[in-house]
């Protein structure tokens, strides 16, 4: 078992619940910033999924984990947060 299947496991429904719309908006964030990704500067999109975190009222995120979905999305790829979420949205 994961750590995240762990801490999972130890949460009541709430916060199971809240965790998953947690997830689903940051998904989101990361899906409309992917948009137009391909070939910007990871730094400015990591300075942009940071503001658009921030205004979906998220707090703020692990560098590392800033600059992994930045330059993914920066080569063209899509980062999945969300599992339930895997199929990219149409």
């Amino acid at each position: 078992m994961s750590e995240h299947d762990r801490d999972l496991a130890s949460m009541d429904e709430g916060d199971v619940d809240r965790h998953r719309v947690v997830q689903t908006v940051i998904q989101e964030v990361i899906d409309g910033l992917g948009r137009d990704a391909e070939g910007r500067d990871p730094a400015d999109l990591r300075a942009d999924l940071a503001a658009g975190l921030a205004a979906r009222g998220i707090g703020e995120q692990p560098p590392r984990w800033l600059e992994a979905v930045s330059v993914a999305l920066s080569t063209g790829h899509r980062y999945v947060e969300d599992p339930r979420q895997a199929e990219p949205p149409v």
